[in-house]
């Protein structure tokens, strides 16, 4: 019995698709999260959509193949009364007004150490979130340093929203009390230093 080329294909897809469900399985057992998993797959499809693209294969062998589901990560929002032993636990003014701003903001870490005046609108309170630091390897920076200071993509525009009068007010005398310029970092480490 004779197969066409394009039959054989199809049952090389075939095995595609049973591996690929067989490796998922695998990394199940092995014990690895279903965020891990989510993540390794996604970099396996990403190379089979290439290899798609550039008629390679004429079928996606991820497609339908189902991981485990990454469970939602419920946040907790801390009471008053919780802020306020938070608040009372912080070594300096400075401390306290950075938790203070990551309350009272929503700002992820990168983009809160990487916050500067001019990010500030002091009229309006509007605060426009347009970088943010990572921490890498040195040996995948550019420079060899240890936190890389990155925009965000141009597909994605900077994220703005308003602050507490009150905040705004201690942001304000903070830079002030620091003679802390309009391109340097409110939080910068050296302030945490002073008693």
């Amino acid at each position: 019995h004779q197969t066409s080329p394009a039959t054989e294909l199809r049952a090389d897809e075939n095995v595609q698709h049973s591996a690929e469900r067989e490796w998922v399985t695998d990394l199940v057992s092995a014990g690895m999260s279903p965020a891990s998993i989510r993540h390794n797959k996604i970099t396996l499809s990403a190379i089979f959509t290439t290899a798609l693209n550039d008629f390679i294969i004429v079928l996606h062998p991820c497609r339908g193949v189902k991981s485990p589901t990454v469970p939602v990560k419920e946040y907790r929002i801390p009471t008053p009364e919780e802020f306020e032993l938070l608040q009372s636990t912080m070594p300096s003014e400075v401390a306290r007004l950075l938790v203070e701003v990551a309350i009272g903001s929503g700002l992820r870490w990168g983009e809160l150490i990487e916050l500067r005046p001019r990010d500030l609108h002091w009229v309006s309170g509007i605060v426009t979130v347009t970088r943010a630091v990572a921490e890498v390897n040195p040996k995948y920076h550019p420079d060899g340093a240890r936190f890389l200071v990155k925009p965000y993509p141009k597909s994605r525009h900077s994220r703005r929203f308003k602050l507490d009068a009150v905040v705004l007010a201690e942001l304000r005398e903070h830079i002030a009390t620091h003679n802390i310029g309009d391109d340097d970092l409110i939080f910068d480490f050296r302030h945490f230093l002073a008693p």
